[in-house]
This record gives structure tokens, C-alpha cells and sequence, in this order.
């Protein structure tokens, strides 16, 4: 028996901690994501040549780091923003984790 009482976790705290699981589900997924993305690339036919054959064009390596450099600030602000800046900076999070993922899949 407990000589105090819980209070229950407000209704703001609870949004809270649902924007944060979401941003560190969605920050942990990224890798993965990216991995099944050049997978994808690599299973048509341009993608396999390209591997086999070389002389593809290279990869766009300044916009990829600039969208990721983005995704994990908008994702250090789904964390650590105030509260009414938690789910813009989540949703940005993860559109720009897909549009990472979109510039693996155009580069074949």
C-alpha cells in the first residue's frame, strides 16, 4: 500500500510521449527504409546493369545529406521543441525521410 497517490499523466503529457514514440519509431525505420529503397533500385533491370556494368551516373550525395541533415533536425525538434511544435516538426521528420528514400529510388 502506497502512503501517496499517482497522479495520472495529463492529457498533455500523453500527447507528449505519442509525438516522441512517433519520432523515434519513424528515426529508427529510416535505415531500413533506405536499405529496401536501394534493394528496389537494384532489382530492375536499369538498377542491375548499373551494379554489373558501372557507368551510371552518381549518386546526388548534396540534396540526399542536406534532406537527411533536415530529417534529423525536424526529428531533434520533434524531441525537444514545445509542445505546439512537436507534431509540425514530426510530420516534416518523416516527409523528409520519404523524400530521402525518393531520391534512392530516382537515381538508377
Amino acid at each position: 500500500m502506497t502512503w501517496y497517490r499517482q497522479s495520472p499523466p495529463t492529457a498533455q503529457a500523453a500527447r507528449a510521449a505519442r509525438i516522441r514514440r512517433g519520432a523515434v519509431i519513424a528515426f529508427v525505420l529510416f535505415l531500413p527504409l533506405l536499405a529496401a529503397a536501394e534493394l528496389a533500385v537494384l532489382a530492375t533491370d536499369a538498377g542491375g546493369r548499373c551494379l554489373v556494368y558501372g557507368g551510371c551516373e552518381p549518386f546526388p550525395w548534396r540534396p540526399f545529406l542536406w534532406v537527411c541533415g533536415a530529417a534529423a533536425a525536424a526529428f531533434a525538434a520533434a524531441l525537444a521543441a514545445p509542445l505546439r511544435f512537436r507534431a509540425p516538426a514530426r510530420g516534416a521528420q518523416v516527409g523528409l525521410q520519404v523524400l530521402a528514400a525518393l531520391i534512392v529510388l530516382a537515381r538508377p
